[in-house]
């Protein structure tokens, strides 16, 4: 196989403050190619040791979680709306039959800063910790908090007043499994590694009412919402978060009694008309979604041309089932194709291009086949995580790759198999 023209990723990243490196060959060397990334705030990611870290604005985030060779991560704008995340003995988090005991545990983060949530003693308790906020009728929200097992199975997170009934989940923390009384289908759980697991709530409101509640509460299995205690029991909590959206982001810190807000990113800009062929060629990645809601506003990783989108393009996006691909040369759309695959999950995908050919391989298997005549795109000479500053490109990719030459099926096959 030939090499590729363009390399980012596939375990090999490279930062250098706002650039994220890529790779091309140069005769018989390798040169750095040099993707722009922009943020106006500061994120966090999961760093190769396992742990939550903050980086700074303008810095590629490179996650490595459950991902032994990294992925370059970008989300979308979101806002933590709980204005103490970590600190759960201050006053705006609401103690029913409980104490709590800060800094008593190594958190996800790696410093002593979880806290132990310690029931009262008493039959038939439901003892818990509760957060107010204000919802509006028609906006979904996400909740989450990481959790670890001190010396209790089942915690039960629920939401009052942002809908007409009690929205709950029971998680067996033991075992990292989501159980099946209450609202399950609402329920994810994310293992953080070392015991912690992050809890997850989507509350899809129907009532504008101040006085709605995210509570995290001890179970007495799954079902069971009360628990008999002689006050020994103990969950570490740490980390929570709500936020308008359909699936938890990546954690966003709020240690000052203030709300905080990660701004949206970008990359991309990489590129040029000498590693880029617009005769012919291969586009291929390794990506997931965020989640397996993806809005009407498709997600895109563009091959850019003499004017931008919908002129000399070559562009894999996101729908809401699925990939679309498309072609324009010379402002005439060449080539509409829609693909099914799973969102959330990674997929290897290709789309060849040469003279008046176009195939779409998905995870080793060709699922598009399409010849005659086309005019294909001119001048192309950059690589976008957008389509052309629109359709910004929220997920993960594992790898990203150009190649000038066509490919054979074969190669095609190889490339795309997981």
């Amino acid at each position: 196989m030939a090499n590729a023209s363009i390399n980012l990723g596939n375990g090999n990243w490279s930062v250098k403050e706002s650039k994220l490196l890529g790779s091309r060959p140069i005769k018989d060397k390798i040169a750095p190619i040099e993707f722009d990334v922009t943020r106006a705030s500061t994120a966090t990611r999961v760093n190769k040791q396992g742990l939550i870290e903050t980086v700074n604005s303008n810095i590629a985030r490179i996650d490595y979680s459950n991902n032994a060779n990294g992925a370059l991560l970008l989300e979308p704008q979101s806002t933590n709306l709980i204005s103490y995340s970590e600190d759960f003995s201050d006053s705006s988090w609401v103690k029913e039959n409980v104490t709590v005991q800060s800094n008593t545990e190594t958190s996800p983060d790696g410093f002593l800063n979880a806290s132990y949530v310690i029931p009262s003693i008493g039959s038939g308790l439901t003892p818990r910790i509760n957060y107010g906020f204000s919802s509006q009728s028609g906006v979904t929200y996400q909740s989450s908090i990481f959790v670890k097992k001190f010396n209790t199975d089942w915690i039960r997170v629920l939401s009052t007043g942002a809908t007409g009934n009690t929205l709950e989940v029971y998680y067996d923390i033991s075992n990292g499994v989501i159980g099946t009384g209450g609202n399950s289908e609402l329920a994810t759980i994310e293992d953080y590694g070392n015991g912690w697991y992050r809890l997850g709530l989507k509350i899809v409101s129907t009532n504008t009412s101040s006085g709605a509640t995210f509570r995290v509460q001890f179970a007495g299995g799954d079902g069971n919402p009360t628990i008999t205690t002689d006050g020994t029991e103990k969950f570490i909590c740490w980390g929570a978060q709500l936020e308008e959206n359909s699936y938890a982001t990546s954690y966003i810190p709020t240690l000052t009694g203030t709300t905080q807000t990660r701004s949206a990113e970008t990359c991309g800009g990489a590129g040029s008309s000498s590693s880029i062929n617009s005769e012919e060629g291969v586009l291929y990645a390794e990506i997931s979604a965020l989640s397996d809601e993806v809005s009407s506003s498709q997600r895109s990783i563009q091959l850019e041309g003499v004017n931008g989108s919908g002129n000399n393009e070559i562009v894999i996006q996101y729908t809401s089932t699925g990939f679309r691909f498309l072609v324009y040369g010379n402002s005439s759309l060449q080539l509409n194709s829609s693909q099914s695959v799973s969102l959330n999950s990674y997929t290897k995908v290709a789309l060849l291009y040469k003279n008046n050919v176009f195939k779409i391989y998905l995870n080793g298997l060709e699922r598009y086949n399409l010849s005659g005549s086309y005019t294909m795109p001119t001048n192309l000479n950059k690589i976008n995580f957008t389509r052309s500053g629109s359709s910004v490109f929220y997920g993960n990719t594992k790898d990203l790759r150009v190649y000038s030459t066509a490919l054979s099926d074969s190669e095609l096959q190889a490339l795309t198999t997981l």
